[in-house]
């Protein structure tokens, strides 16, 4: 059999997640809907025999979370990062058993070909069902920083790039340190030169044929028109499973920074800035990424900011890591990290 491998990649929660679950009950599709950066690993870790690396994907990997317990997954962390799902059934010992034991067959000269198939392979399996020509996995935000090379060296692999409006997607990631009290990025940072959402930029602007282009906003507003122009990229045919959004065909109920179950495909997440950002945070990261969103979000002719704007959000940002990281031991040094990312 002749299988086709696609990855969805974006930057962080632009609906990735949300994509992978609405793919996970097709009949046509062999899918792990969860964020398993298989491609991004194996380029850090290519240089482990087989059954090493097979053992870090399986220990150091979000494989794990197949076997999480529910007292884990019900934790605020876990919860806004791989969703809010429950697994009805799933035999993770017997599933790492046959990934470990069987050898992976060349179904194609490139390594990462073969093991991704053979993951997925015993990931069917070990339900007692068959690996489907369709795979899609996710490695999300992590291979956009080195995503031509890593295409020119598997052109194979084709591509579902899910993007989302960037101050929608700094106000989740706002919430998202409230809940995990740990300072992992600043207003700068997100904004700068390497932002992984001017590379999302650039990928727009080529239009690349290799590529389903999905913007987040038309997905929840019109989810039967995009999945079915995706369900054509994909050559699967069209179904309404499509349009609800399972995992492992359990009911998955969306990784919202809201906290709160999400009930199938909605629009509620749109325009969040407008709530959650003062007028300095949405002029300062407007002109950051003033292409995207004069291109793409109808954004007119947006100034550059001043002065007054960098030290209010920079004020803003630091009362924001202030509030909400943690107090102990470990705070000097997360002090010193925020203030190298704020103004490097």
């Amino acid at each position: 059999m002749h299988f086709k491998i696609y990855n969805i990649i974006g930057e962080v929660k632009s609906g990735t997640t949300l994509v992978g679950t609405l793919l996970d009950s097709h009949s046509d599709i062999t899918t792990i809907p969860i964020e398993l950066k298989l491609i991004s690993h194996f380029m850090k870790k290519k240089n482990l025999n087989d059954k090493d690396l097979l053992k870090y994907y399986l220990n150091r990997t979000r494989l794990k979370h197949l076997e999480v317990n529910e007292k884990i997954r019900s934790k605020r962390e876990f919860r806004v990062i791989n969703g809010i799902f429950k697994i009805k059934e799933f035999n993770f010992e017997k599933f790492q058993k046959l990934v470990l034991n069987e050898k992976i067959v060349n179904y194609s000269q490139k390594r990462i070909i073969n093991i991704i198939i053979h993951i997925h392979k015993h990931f069917e399996l070990s339900q007692n069902k068959k690996l489907k020509k369709n795979i899609i996995i996710q490695d999300g935000n992590h291979i956009l920083q080195n995503f031509n090379s890593i295409q020119k060296k598997f052109p194979e692999i084709k591509n579902i790039l899910v993007f989302r409006n960037p101050l929608d997607i700094y106000s989740s990631l706002k919430k998202i340190t409230e809940i995990t009290k740990d300072f992992y990025f600043s207003i700068n940072s997100f904004g700068n030169k390497e932002s992984n959402i001017l590379k999302v930029t650039k990928l727009i602007e080529k239009d690349r044929k290799d590529i389903f282009y999905i913007k987040y906003e038309d997905l929840v507003e019109s989810p039967k028109k995009i999945m079915f122009n995706l369900s054509k990229f994909l050559s699967i045919k069209f179904s309404k499973s499509l349009l609800k959004p399972t995992f492992i065909n359990s009911d998955w109920y969306g990784n919202s920074s809201s906290e709160k179950k999400i009930y199938g495909i909605k629009n509620t997440r749109i325009d969040l800035y407008k709530k959650k950002l003062n007028i300095n945070e949405i002029r300062y990261l407007s002109y950051k990424f003033k292409i995207l969103l004069e291109t793409k979000y109808n954004f007119k002719k947006i100034k550059k900011y001043n002065l007054i704007t960098i030290l209010s959000v920079y004020l803003t940002n630091f009362n924001l890591f202030s509030k909400n990281c943690d107090k102990d031991y470990k705070y000097p040094i997360r002090l010193v990290k925020f203030f190298y990312k704020l103004i490097f």
